[in-house]
């Protein structure tokens, strides 16, 4: 029978480099996870909006600017469910439930820029006190969304060009 060769210390060392880079990356994980709460236990909320334009899912979610959640799906609403609401999209998200009391009857999400690049995002503005909490599954109410495309120009409330 064939003896085995023993472990050289280049062997050893290129073990201890592989174990030390596992465990950095183990807790770069679960750090990166509590600060952005992606381990946190969540419960899903719906808003019927006129428009999502860009919104995608897992835009994130905010409540008075603070991140909470993420978009989990952006969805038609059947034209014969709408009723007499001018809502055409549905979009479910999950909250964090540390928020929860937060988000009452008289909250409302908005679709919202964020930063230079354009990333969309929802934006709740926390319910008043005297409301009642919104249960999972619940429909938070809207604002309409900020969009620069339909804002008015700056010649005279139109966007057409000035007269040279």
């Amino acid at each position: 029978m064939r003896r085995s060769k023993p472990i050289t210390w280049d062997q050893v060392r290129v073990g201890i480099v592989l174990m030390f880079g596992l465990i950095v990356l183990a807790l770069a994980v679960f750090l990166i996870g509590q600060v952005g709460d992606v381990f946190g236990e969540r419960y899903r909320l719906v808003a019927l909006m006129e428009s999502a334009s860009g919104l995608q899912p897992g835009a994130s979610v905010r409540v008075a600017g603070r991140p909470v959640g993420q978009v989990q799906r952006v969805e038609f609403v059947p034209p014969d469910e709408r009723g007499a609401s001018d809502a055409a999209v549905a979009v479910w998200f999950g909250v964090n439930v540390s928020v929860r009391e937060q988000i009452r009857r008289g909250s409302r999400a908005q679709v919202r820029t964020e930063g230079l690049l354009g990333d969309r995002l929802i934006d709740i503005e926390p319910g008043s006190p005297d409301s009642a909490m919104l249960a999972p599954g619940d429909t938070v109410g809207t604002a309409p969304a900020l969009s620069y495309e339909e804002r008015p120009g700056r010649y005279g409330g139109h966007r057409t060009r000035p007269q040279l």
